[in-house]
């Protein structure tokens, strides 16, 4: 985890509090799928621990990397990889 603090890591509930709060309504379980499928934002994991940990500049990056359709807090990504699972459209 290089020389980035402890602290700038969030688990994957937190970044999916993050991301709702921020971008668009997202959960821990939707964030899981995305990273087993390779399509969700870079995560690390805890060594000898498993967590996966993400920051919150990668967590940027990756929400910003959609199209936005709605305002603040109304975004939704479109459809195809990565689309919300469940979003109502």
């Amino acid at each position: 985890m290089n020389d980035t603090p402890a602290r700038a890591y969030l688990s994957r509930k937190e970044a999916a509090d993050y991301l709702t709060e921020k971008y668009f309504p997202i959960s821990k379980y939707a964030l899981a799928r995305y990273a087993m499928d390779g399509t969700g934002p870079e995560a690390r994991t805890r060594p000898g621990g498993g967590q996966c940990l993400y920051l919150k500049t990668e967590l940027d990056t990756w929400a910003n990397a959609f199209p936005v359709v709605g305002g603040h807090k109304q975004r939704k990504r479109q459809r195809g990889v990565g689309a919300l699972s469940g979003a109502k459209r």
